[in-house]
């Protein structure tokens, strides 16, 4: 029963979002907007570079916390790295 709600959530969903962002202007004072402005490109452009370089900029962090984590595992769970390493198949 469970995964019959998901697909017509998903299903009504997408007819809601089709409706909505497709559909015809009804307000004939809604028929002139502009998309987007100034201000809101302004806002919008440093999101989407910040969506494309979020890959690299969290595997750059994993990179400089990495140590730092190990430290602190180490002080909690001593020798937790050396078991890690002593289960792992070579």
């Amino acid at each position: 029963m469970g995964r019959y709600r998901i697909i017509l959530g998903a299903a009504y969903l997408l007819w809601l979002y089709q409706r909505v962002m497709f559909g015809p202007v009804t307000n004939p004072a809604n028929e002139h907007l502009p998309d987007l402005n100034a201000r809101e490109y302004a806002t919008l452009l440093p999101l989407i570079i910040l969506c494309f370089l979020d890959r690299h900029l969290s595997e750059a962090a994993v990179r400089v916390l990495e140590r730092p984590v190990q430290l602190i595992v180490e002080q909690v769970n001593p020798g937790y790295y050396g078991a890690e390493r002593a289960a792992a198949p070579e």
